[in-house]
């Protein structure tokens, strides 16, 4: 038998923690928003949805159910700062995105969405429900929206993790970055 260590319940999370970061941008009607989640992940292909797990208290989840959209915005390590950031400071406290000139973009099939200029990838979706998870909410969205920077996703639609290595979070302040695809 495989030696093993038993893992403390509140850390089981990070035995699933490799999904790509995200940057959830947002908007209340006036000012764009921008939190980091590391809980993203598809759940179905048709109809294409996505779910992400969202802090319950966050001025994210406060405008999705103001507005009814989010864009799901793809890093890679040349982000890494500003995925740092965006999960450092709450919205809450203001414009965080306007003082530091992070640029932004209005969204193809949702026109009021801010999408983030220096990702990668973009996802845009309108929420279909929300499950509330103690601290956090699960929303559950249908993709009305989808694109990639060129030479992000190869021909056969996977992507170029070579060209465009994505940030996981791995718990706490650490982050690992895929480069290669298998």
């Amino acid at each position: 038998m495989a030696e093993r260590v038993e893992v403390p319940l509140e850390k089981a999370y990070r035995l699933l923690n490799f999904t790509p970061v995200v940057i959830v941008t947002t908007t209340d009607g006036t000012t764009a928003n921008a939190a980091t989640v590391a809980w993203c992940a598809p759940c179905s292909m048709d109809p294409p949805m996505v779910m992400a797990c969202i802090d319950s208290g966050h001025k994210t989840m406060e405008n999705i159910r103001k507005t009814g959209a989010f864009g799901l915005n793809i890093p890679t390590v040349r982000e890494l700062d500003l995925v740092r950031y965006c999960g450092s400071v709450s919205g809450h406290e203001g414009d965080k995105l306007g003082p530091r000139g992070i640029r932004t973009f209005q969204g193809t099939a949702i026109a009021e969405l801010p999408l983030l200029d220096a990702c990668a990838g973009w996802l845009e979706c309108r929420p279909v429900e929300v499950a509330g998870a103690s601290t956090h909410d699960i929303v559950v969205a249908r993709v009305l929206g989808a694109s990639a920077r060129t030479g992000a996703l190869r021909g056969d639609w996977s992507w170029n993790a070579q060209q465009f290595p994505v940030v996981h979070h791995l718990g706490g302040k650490r982050f690992i970055v895929s480069q290669e695809q298998a």
